[in-house]
This record gives C-alpha cells, sequence and structure tokens, in this order.
C-alpha cells in the first residue's frame, strides 16, 4: 500500500509516479485522498490504472474531481478488471446545475464498475497479472479528446 494522502501533492505528482505506477505488479492500494487533484490528475490516473493490471483499490475521495476526470476513470475501469474499489466522495462538492446529474451519473458508474470488478474477480479468483501491451495514444485520453463539449 502506498498512502500519500493529505499532503498538497497535487496533479503533478502523477505526472512524475506515472511511469513508475504503470509499470508497478506488486502495489495493491494507493492512497491519494485530499491531494488536491483535479480532473488533469484524474485523467493521468486514469491512464496509469489503464496499464497496471494488480491495483485494486483507489481512495480519491477530498479532491475536486468533476465530470472528465470521473468519466476518463470510469473509462480506464472498463478496460482494467482488477480495480475493485475507487472511493469517490458521497456528492460533488461544488452544486453546479448543468454538471451535477452528470457527475451523480459517473459516480454510480465508477461504483458499478468497481462491484462488476469485484465479483468478476471473485468469480475467477485468481489476480489479474498478465501484462497489456501500451498503446501509441491510452484508450481513455482518445475517449476524453472526442468528446462533445458541454454548453
Amino acid at each position: 500500500m502506498l498512502n500519500i494522502g493529505h499532503n498538497a501533492l497535487s496533479n503533478e505528482v502523477l505526472h512524475v509516479l506515472k511511469d513508475s505506477l504503470q509499470q508497478n505488479r506488486t502495489l495493491l492500494r494507493l492512497g491519494m485522498q485530499s491531494t488536491h487533484l483535479t480532473c488533469e490528475g484524474a485523467i493521468a490516473l486514469a491512464e496509469i490504472i489503464e496499464d497496471n493490471p494488480v491495483i485494486q483499490r483507489i481512495d480519491l475521495r477530498d479532491n475536486n474531481i468533476l465530470v472528465a476526470g470521473l468519466l476518463a476513470l470510469a473509462l480506464s475501469m472498463k478496460n482494467n478488471n482488477s480495480v475493485t474499489q475507487l472511493d469517490l466522495d458521497d456528492a460533488p462538492k461544488k452544486k453546479l446545475p448543468a454538471v451535477s446529474v452528470c457527475l451523480l451519473f459517473l459516480y454510480f458508474r465508477v461504483a458499478v464498475i468497481s462491484a462488476q470488478n469485484h465479483k468478476r474477480q471473485r468469480r475467477n479468483r485468481q489476480p489479474v497479472t498478465a501484462k497489456r501491451e501500451k498503446s501509441q495514444t491510452p484508450k481513455v485520453l482518445t475517449a476524453i479528446l472526442t468528446l462533445p463539449k458541454l454548453t
């Protein structure tokens, strides 16, 4: 377990640790609660999740992650069956009427994918250790870049 939570780290820490976390095959839990992450950090973390077949639990509570970041995390978890728990805040901190429905849907979607991954792991009863092939452009980033803009 690596718990770097409750530190003023911001998004930069994920850019610095990205290669190490993508290649790591022993880290099962990552604590990043209250580290001043935004959507940029969540997208970087989503790329890490997509390439790390062993990480199981990530704590992102008390950060400022909105629609783009949550969407990136949900998409990466669809491509990675090892993440069984992604801790997020119960509800968005800021009440933004135009995006609050999207945020709530994405919170729900992340929870559903976590539960599906957990069920799949219990059914298989073996850890996921297969190495994934890296693509030129991460699938998560490609999906984010092709999203229509909200108005």
